[in-house]
């Protein structure tokens, strides 16, 4: 009889202890939160994408998954998951599931253009041998299997490098980046200011871009796909000018003290020419670095109008893509590249803003000395260099032919000069052609009047 008892009473515990379990895990799985993530490579289901989910649920865990596609009245389980119970223990413990699949043309075989909906739904482990309530989270997407059209509306002369224009397109609305691609870098285009559906890209071919490096006009889709097309397949051989520039013991120890100055973080030689070599190699890329960075968050309005204007009664001492040999003692020191227009009249001569715009930077950059920087809409921008003196502030609205400035030779100069820079998205191109109001008004215009209202606008 005792026996009997003693197992009658372990028994009711026993079952004390697996109900008090029960208790305390639906206590535990009701205070447990189930994180869902449903996400695509792309924001619609292209040719070929890669869906993935994610579940995260303490535990008690996770009793199963499933991702799902449904697009009308069919529907495909792209991937599952069902938990085996872990070892020990009633339910499986805590931790993450992950459901990946690709989806896309031919895959399932039923699946249209159009529109479909993915689903995950996850049902959670709730205590002893339970299930709680089934959860789920669902995405409506797009589903594209062609390219997106491209449109071109302007045609562009093959400029030479350098070289720059507008060219003006209609692509579809899905499309999420557009504009032109030259060896990898990309020139984003804008929508037109008053042209619904149109829209519009700077072009600047690189001063260095060879014949195997095409512009291409381009355009992608939210469902990865893209299109191309070829601005023009030959352009102008550049015509090089070299220049040759001394460099004697005076200019050593006139120019280069200054400009090393402001850069006390670098470890410099000790020789005056080898600080001048670094100077002219590495703080002159640094210094264009600056620029191209300072040409970010140009304004999305067309600032300028007509044709730009230089320096007055000046003679132009240095043209864009000049080929310069630097020698000291009559020995080759280095090569550079120009990129900018020199031009030189009477010493502190006035200097104007090139168009209308308004002023991102003034003060010493580098090799350019005393600078002023002006936004003139759309990426492009003027850089004015080697100041004497400096006439604007950071943030004012400048008028074209305004005085900025006066000419000097501060920086890496060896005489009074003004170096004019032209930059799109902080890509050097040759401003001559903007100084020509032929040009300015023929293909450049032609452009300008498909995206802007053609009526009278008020000059800043």
């Amino acid at each position: 009889m005792t026996g009997r008892l003693a197992g009658a009473l372990g028994l009711v515990l026993l079952v004390a202890a697996l109900v008090l379990g029960a208790l305390a895990a639906d206590r535990l799985a009701a205070g447990t939160e189930t994180a869902l993530e449903l996400d695509l490579a792309t924001p619609a289901i292209g040719t070929a994408t890669d869906v993935r989910a994610r579940v995260r649920r303490e535990a008690p865990g996770i009793a199963n998954a499933a991702l799902i596609l449904e697009q009308g009245d069919r529907s495909v389980e792209l991937d599952r998951f069902d938990a085996a119970p872990a070892r020990g223990s009633p339910w499986p413990a805590g931790g993450e599931v992950r459901l990946e699949a690709k989806v896309g043309r031919g895959s399932p075989s039923w699946l249209a253009e159009g529109e479909g909906i993915l689903r995950l739904v996850v049902t959670p482990r709730a205590g002893f041998g339970r299930s709680g309530p089934t959860r789920s989270v669902e995405r409506r997407v797009a589903i594209r299997f062609r390219p997106p059209t491209l449109e071109r509306l302007s045609e562009l002369p093959a400029p030479g490098a350098g070289g720059s224009g507008l060219v003006a397109f209609r692509v579809a609305p899905h499309v999420v980046a557009s504009g032109i691609e030259v060896d990898g870098i990309r020139s984003l285009s804008s929508p037109a200011p008053d042209a619904p559906g149109v829209r519009f890209v700077v072009l600047a071919l690189p001063h260095d871009v060879g014949p195997d490096r095409a512009p291409v006009l381009f355009a992608e889709d939210d469902a990865g796909h893209r299109t191309e097309q070829l601005l023009f397949e030959h352009w102008p051989d550049p015509t090089l000018r070299h220049d040759t520039i001394a460099i004697d013991a005076a200019f050593l120890e006139r120019v280069v003290p200054p400009l090393v100055a402001r850069v006390p973080e670098v470890e410099l030689p000790d020789d005056p020419l080898g600080r001048y070599l670094w100077v002219n190699r590495e703080l002159r890329a640094r210094s264009r670095a600056s620029v191209a960075d300072l040409s970010g968050g140009s304004a999305p309005a067309f600032l300028w109008r007509g044709a730009f204007v230089g320096l007055e009664n000046a003679a132009t001492t240095g043209r864009f893509g000049d080929q310069r040999t630097y020698t000291y003692q009559a020995d080759t020191i280095d090569r550079q590249v120009h990129l900018g227009l020199d031009l030189a009249s009477t010493s502190r001569a006035p200097v104007l803003a090139p168009n209308a715009g308004k002023v991102r930077f003034v003060g010493p950059l580098g090799i350019y000395g005393n600078t002023v920087i002006v936004d003139h809409g759309f990426g492009l921008t003027s850089l004015l260099a080697h100041l004497s003196r400096i006439g604007v502030e950071k943030g004012q609205w400048v008028t074209r032919g305004q005085e900025v400035g006066r000419t000097g030779s501060t920086g890496l100069s060896g005489g009074d000069h003004l170096h004019w820079g032209l930059f799109v998205h902080g890509v050097a191109i040759d401003p001559e052609p903007w100084l020509d109001p032929e040009w300015v008004d023929g293909p450049v215009q032609e452009v300008l009047a498909q995206l802007i209202d053609p009526g009278p606008r008020a000059e800043r």
